[in-house]
């Protein structure tokens, strides 16, 4: 089984996140191989797949990639790809919206289900989704899921999606025991959330009883097959050229990262070109650990939260030392 789907949304705040992994979990749980991918620069929502699916999430970020490179990108696995949206659907840079989910829709040729809280709205939710599924001419909407409702509500919305034609696949109920959190730089991270895997848990049991996953992954398999377009490039081809092979350096180097709560804004993608060229990556605590490892060649700092743990970080005093050392001493660094 191999197809493509795409949840996107009004805007944000309408429940992609939290219905991504609803869906990407009830395939998981009904024997579907199934991936994960985010749409733009996105660390956080990828580590939320992570948790629903246990292996990486992908971005497909159009900012950067032409509509050959998303291809290969969503290609490069098995089975059906889960596609989660940013922002609204349109929404991206500019008044033109350029590089938005919907230029990923495009590039990739993926059906799109709309997710819509139909807070404060009943029959106006028909000219919302017709404005959305019209406002492009090669929208790819062809499916709505409705979140925060009640069955009782999702009977007369399911007729009015089926009047705005498009495909009613569902809704998840209001419950705020599964819902994720916001903080101001958008969402909390998973491994801050103590009762994930029970959330999850929850969430793919709602999925399952609320959501039509048949109508779902029919959907995703009528995506178009990539195969037949001529001089499709491998994931390989892409990312890495012959120059970039594990063998072309004579010493492999050892590239230190920082990965912990504070640092964690990692794209999986980076560490493996790094791999991919060469590189030995070790991973260390800038909260916990005392020093760098020994006999490293390079430091990699991402982002992520350091202003919570400015204590901790401010404490680590042999930590802050051994990173000023490499950095005084010529190590390559990236922070």
């Amino acid at each position: 089984m191999r197809g493509r789907i795409l949840l996107a949304a009004p805007g944000s705040g309408s429940g992609k996140t939290m219905i991504s992994m609803a869906v990407m979990s009830a395939m998981k749980k009904l024997g579907v191989d199934v991936a994960g991918y985010k749409c733009g620069p996105d660390y956080i929502d990828p580590m939320f797949h992570m948790k629903a699916l246990g292996i990486p999430s992908r971005n497909l970020d159009p900012y950067f990639c032409d509509a050959g490179k998303l291809r290969s990108i969503v290609s490069m696995r098995e089975g059906i790809a889960v596609i989660e949206g940013v922002m609204g659907y349109y929404d991206g840079i500019g008044v033109e919206g350029k590089c938005s989910t919907y230029e990923v829709a495009r590039a990739t040729d993926t059906p799109v289900i709309l997710i819509i809280n139909p807070k404060g709205m009943y029959t106006s939710v028909a000219p919302l989704i017709k404005g959305f599924r019209e406002y492009k001419e090669d929208s790819h909407i062809k499916g709505v899921i409705f979140n925060n409702t009640s069955e009782r509500m999702y009977e007369g919305l399911k007729n009015i999606a089926i009047m705005a034609d498009v495909k009613p696949l569902g809704f998840i109920p209001n419950d705020s025991s599964i819902a994720v959190e916001s903080r101001h730089l958008g969402l909390v991270t998973a491994d801050e959330i103590k009762d994930i895997d029970d959330r999850i848990n929850r969430l793919t049991d709602m999925a399952i009883a609320c959501l039509d996953m048949d109508g779902i992954i029919e959907l995703a398999c009528s995506a178009s097959d990539y195969s037949q377009v001529s001089g499709q490039e491998s994931y390989e081809e892409v990312y890495f050229d012959d120059s970039a092979k594990e063998d072309s350096l004579e010493e492999k180097p050892v590239i230190a990262v920082a990965f912990d709560d504070a640092f964690c804004f990692l794209y999986d993608d980076n560490l493996e070109a790094i791999r991919k060229s060469g590189g030995e990556l070790i991973f260390f605590s800038p909260l916990s650990d005392q020093a760098l490892p020994s006999g490293i060649s390079g430091l990699y700092i991402p982002g992520g939260y350091p202003e919570l743990y400015l204590e901790e970080l401010s404490n680590n005093v042999s930590m802050r030392s051994s990173i000023k050392s490499a950095i005084d001493s010529g190590v390559p660094t990236i922070a």
